[in-house]
This record gives structure tokens, C-alpha cells and sequence, in this order.
């Protein structure tokens, strides 16, 4: 692969990555709501699982950008 495809072939896996990530924060953004029935520990969990989101791509290196398989569900994710 050439520098230029591997570079648009990384600058589109960002912008999906991008998208992924913006529509899993869409999702969870009841968990911020201030009426939300979330216990503090629960809505704890959930704001840092949305920062962990808010960092993508920037916290990826270009492999891991390249391969990315999907966001990683709040039932799976681990801090």
C-alpha cells in the first residue's frame, strides 16, 4: 500500500470511528440528564465510559485505527 492509500485508507477509518463514537454518545447521553435513574455510582461509570468515547480517535494510534472492529458496548467496556 502506498503512503497515499494508507493515508486515506486512515483518514476514512477515522471518520468512521468518528461516527461510531458520536452515536454511541448520542445513545447514552440520557445517563447525563439530571433526573436520570441512574444510582451516582452507576452515573459515575457511564461519565467515564462517555469520556473514554469523547477520546476516540485521538487516544488510538493508526494500527488501532486501521483495525478497529467497533465501540466497545458499555456492558463490556472496563476502565
Amino acid at each position: 500500500m502506498s503512503d497515499n492509500e494508507l493515508s486515506v485508507a486512515l483518514e476514512l477509518a477515522t471518520d468512521g470511528m468518528r461516527l461510531l463514537r458520536d452515536e454511541a454518545l448520542a445513545e447514552s447521553d440520557w445517563t447525563q440528564l439530571l433526573d436520570c435513574a441512574l444510582s451516582s455510582e452507576d452515573k459515575a461509570k457511564w461519565t467515564a465510559y462517555r469520556e473514554y468515547l469523547r477520546d476516540l480517535p485521538q487516544t488510538s494510534d493508526s494500527n488501532d485505527i486501521l483495525s478497529f472492529k467497533g465501540i466497545v458496548p458499555f456492558s463490556e467496556w472496563s476502565e
